[in-house]
């Protein structure tokens, strides 16, 4: 049996890796009495895949990984029971909030389904002059550009590209009240495409904006933080990971 696990990832742990919360649930999930499946062969693994990777620094309400475990669908505890057994081993910063049965087979991998995502930044402004600005306004008109040119790191080195195609829908949004508690001021909502076949930084976004607007904020004077991932569906619409699996 397969199952989508839908995890927040807040607080400190921003500055932990991919590589790392991957460990940390493997880990987590051998201290529970929930049965993992593993490979075969000489060095087995558990059969785990995450979603599109988090960046370090970037916190999230909305990370993913399928599992799959090793029951008859019949045998198998419910998605409650699978949540509490995994809270009781989470640090603080990271906390399970659903456990969805999806089917199985490669095209089913959270992985290979994302195709957009959605984030908010917080930042504060440190100039009078920056504050007066409309920010509502200033987002319309670089919506409104046909082009938007930023440097991307590819493999072969540093390039210029166009990333507005990228961009579905920026808007002012409300300050999380995690930031808000750090004192940021104001928040933007980001909707941009993701995944393997076209995936945009929402650092990079947010900096073209910023540079458009004349708006003097580095990248360590914000927060960034992933509110969902999306998997394509009919019409050029797009639906959460989460609503792929069904509650059991």
């Amino acid at each position: 049996m397969k199952v989508r696990i839908k995890f927040a990832k807040t607080g400190a742990l921003r500055y932990i890796g991919h590589l790392d919360v991957m460990r940390y649930f493997q880990k987590a999930i051998r201290r529970t009495e929930i049965e993992a499946s593993y490979s075969n062969g000489f060095s087995p693994h558990m059969i785990m895949s995450f979603a599109e990777p988090l960046g370090v620094g970037l916190t999230s309400i909305g990370e993913y990984f399928d599992l799959e475990l090793n029951y008859e669908e019949a045998s198998c505890p419910s998605g409650e029971h699978i949540i509490k057994e995994l809270n009781a081993q989470m640090a603080e910063g990271i906390k399970v909030l659903s456990v969805r049965k999806i089917e199985s087979g490669r095209k089913s991998n959270a992985m290979s389904l994302v195709a957009a995502a959605s984030y908010t930044v917080s930042y504060t402004l440190s100039s009078d002059s920056d504050r007066e600005k409309d920010q509502d306004l200033l987002l319309k008109d670089f919506l409104s550009l046909e082009t938007v040119p930023a440097e991307k790191k590819t493999k072969s080195g540093t390039k210029t590209e166009d990333i507005r195609p990228l961009i579905y829908k920026m808007e002012t949004a409300g300050v999380p009240a995690e930031e808000a508690e750090e004192g940021f001021e104001r928040a933007i909502h980001l909707f941009c495409s993701a995944g393997s076949a076209a995936n945009l930084k929402p650092e990079t976004a947010f900096g073209a904006f910023f540079s458009f607007a004349g708006l003097n904020v580095s990248r360590w004077e914000m927060r960034i933080r992933r509110d969902e991932m999306y998997a394509a569906a009919d019409g050029g619409t797009f639906v959460p990971l989460e609503s792929l699996g069904e509650p059991f």
